[in-house]
């Protein structure tokens, strides 16, 4: 008994430890945001785990983080953030998170300026002449973007249509576009993280944009 033991111990040990190799890497993903974690998921799949920082149905621009908040982004593989001046929370929270690096989804996206878009999503006619910029390649468009001169009324007007966010508007999410940039950056931040999934996270990025191309040309349609 005890050598029949002897023989099978080992080869359960290794069974076992195949297994676990077997697996696919789950990474653990933190989004800021609700619309962001659903694109993430999309993507990834079944090879990651998806939270929010930024609740459901809360305002981002006026939620609050915790020190839980902090400890689960010292947890985390990655942290996925729109950029643009919408998250004005993470500064202090980036402080106590660890080593965990911001990826801007919206890095590659033409920007509107901040008094050309509203909360709603809804953007003036001719808008799209009045682009000031791409996120990332020749702009930061965080809080402290404007830096033009106005007078105490002007400033308090600027500053409501700003939602306090600076020179853009960071609600890129409002067209489908733009969303298709957040895709395939967001599976660039996964292949990077984990390479072993580089093909799985591209295809479905691949997918995704197809499904939002049809979006964008039902919304054209309609308009």
């Amino acid at each position: 008994m005890k050598r029949l033991l002897a023989l099978i111990l080992p080869l359960f040990l290794f069974a076992a430890a195949w297994s676990a190799l077997a697996q696919p890497t789950v990474l653990n993903v933190v989004a800021t945001t609700t619309i962001i974690a659903d694109v993430a998921r999309s993507i990834g799949g079944d090879r990651i785990t998806v939270t929010t920082l930024v609740p459901p149905d809360s305002d981002e621009h006026a939620w609050q983080p915790t020190p839980r908040d902090a400890a689960r982004l010292a947890e985390a593989d990655l942290l996925l953030v729109n950029g643009a001046g919408l998250e004005l929370f993470l500064g202090g929270l980036l402080d106590n998170a660890g080593s965990v690096t911001p990826v801007v989804v919206s890095n590659g996206i033409t920007m509107l300026p901040a008094h050309e878009a509203h909360a709603d999503g809804h953007v003036d006619d001719h808008a799209d002449a009045k682009h000031i910029g791409v996120l990332g390649v020749d702009m930061v468009c965080d809080e402290h973007d404007e830096q033009e001169a106005h007078s105490d009324d002007e400033q308090e007007a600027h500053q409501d249509d700003e939602h306090a966010h600076g020179a853009c508007d960071p609600h890129v999410w409002t067209d489908p576009a733009n969303v298709m940039i957040w895709a395939d950056n967001i599976a660039a931040a996964l292949a990077a993280a984990d390479p072993d999934g580089a093909g799985f996270y591209a295809a479905n990025a691949d997918a995704y944009k197809a499904q939002l191309a049809d979006l964008d040309a039902e919304i054209e349609a309609l308009l």
